[in-house]
């Protein structure tokens, strides 16, 4: 069917349907995170896993979780995941459901103190072998 062919009502339709598939994504990749904090060794919270409101962290951009390093929990696993080939920014936000800012402003930050963390490339790391 041709764009120009479209009814408003079927357009109405398919922006509906798409909202309802990005509340579903943002719900997987909260879901996908919690699991890989619980391999890390964190802990996930008992209001994490209640509901499924249209607004949940992930999908306002924010961390993980309201708990201190969860951010830096979240990051290293996935690093370590990533092997030598390492991870690049745009993946891990995608990965964590956080903003590319907020992880570049991590790794120029936090990442740097720890000093396991190497870089490869413009926004490419990996943890130093």
């Amino acid at each position: 069917m041709a764009i120009s062919q479209l009814s408003t009502s079927v357009l109405k339709t398919i922006l509906k349907l798409t909202e309802q598939r990005e509340s579903l994504l943002g719900e997987i990749t909260k879901i996908e995170t919690q699991i890989e904090a619980l391999y890390a060794g964190g802990a996930v919270s008992a209001k994490a896993t209640r509901g499924r409101g249209a607004k949940t962290a992930k999908a306002s951009g924010s961390k993980s979780s309201g708990r201190r390093g969860a951010l830096k929990e979240a990051i290293l696993a996935a690093l370590k995941a990533s092997g030598d080939k390492g991870i690049s920014v745009k993946e891990l936000s995608e990965k964590l459901g956080v903003k590319a800012q907020n992880v570049h402003v991590w790794f120029s930050s936090t990442g740097r103190k720890l000093g396991t963390i190497q870089k490869l490339s413009a926004g490419r790391y990996r943890l130093k072998a």
